[in-house]
């Protein structure tokens, strides 16, 4: 840039670039106070977002469903078998299923071995597992004919065998375990299946042994029902968990001998008084309350929780 030579011209110059710097100074300005503004309300929200029910008036039931990190233990116990536990090491068994023979091949001076005699100078065990196979068993339905009078009679199926391919009670009561004791997910208990014996177990069908376990566990449902209606006192929680991807809440109300469960879309008051038959005391955390409640819990399995994934 090149600057004029003449006084009136450097003036105007001057003049403009004073106008400039007063522009640019108010626009500075106006960015430290928007700033300001963003810093302050940007605080505000982490503040908002870090509340719960420890350091505000916001009640537990509108925190969600959050999982907390996994704090390593500190703790300054060995890892191992701590002194008064009672261990349980594997004991040799009197009679193997399978015997492996290591019998030496050739003596040292090169004499060959494979027609000499051995004795048992040492015994080692190993306990595995077999190669994991489903068991197909084929039911044929015959037809006879009578040497009385010439009818010809045929079988008849057994009552639980209703279909052309079907999985056995084994299949499905080993489905049920894993989908409720252990807690995998229907889509993860087909896939196991399928890489252990080679055949996918179809979630709807798991979904079914659920439910026929449920309702032969009436019964015992009952009778947890009627021993926790006569407990003089009776502890209430919840915890959340996921159904079909939305948050749920599963409740629990136990005493010292039985336990009953049931999921709700509602946590507290609202899905225990829908439930109403009769009056329990229940600690719930640190408050007691007294409740109107019934339990239609289901004890096992919970058909309605579609674990599928």
């Amino acid at each position: 840039m090149e600057l004029p030579q003449d006084i009136s011209s450097l003036t105007a110059l001057v003049y403009q670039l004073l106008a400039r710097i007063e522009k640019l100074e108010d626009e500075n300005t106006a960015l430290h106070k928007e700033n300001a503004e963003l810093r302050q309300e940007n605080g505000e929200l982490k503040a908002r977002l870090a509340q719960n029910n420890s350091n505000s008036h916001k009640p537990s039931s509108q925190e969600g469903y959050q999982k907390k990190p996994a704090l390593p233990k500190t703790g300054h116990k060995k890892q191992e078998g701590q002194k008064g536990h009672k261990g349980r090491t594997l004991q040799m068994v009197v009679l193997a299923d399978q015997v492996v023979e290591c019998k030496p091949e050739v003596c040292s001076c090169g004499a060959d071995l494979a027609t000499a005699l051995g004795e048992v100078v040492e015994s080692r065990q190993v306990f595995d597992l077999p190669e994991p196979k489903l068991l197909v068993r084929e039911y044929r339905r015959l037809r006879c004919n009578c040497p009385g009078c010439g009818a010809k009679v045929s079988g008849c199926f057994p009552a639980q065998v209703s279909a052309p391919v079907q999985y056995g009670p084994g299949v499905l009561a080993l489905g049920v375990l894993l989908s409720n004791a252990c807690q995998v997910s229907f889509g993860k208990v087909s896939l196991l299946f399928a890489d252990l014996f080679g055949y996918s177990i179809n979630p709807a069908s798991l979904l079914r042994a659920n439910s026929q376990v449920s309702e032969g566990l009436k019964q015992s449902e009952q009778v947890i029902k009627a021993k926790l209606e006569k407990s003089a006192l009776a502890h209430f929680d919840e915890t959340g968990l996921r159904v079909e991807g939305k948050l749920q809440w599963l409740h629990a109300c136990s005493n010292e001998e039985y336990s009953y469960l049931f999921v709700d879309a509602h946590r507290g008051q609202k899905a225990l008084r829908e439930r109403t038959v009769y009056w329990l005391i229940l600690l719930a955390g640190q408050y007691m309350i007294a409740l109107a409640l019934t339990l239609p819990l289901l004890i096992v399995s919970m058909p309605f929780v579609g674990r599928i994934c």
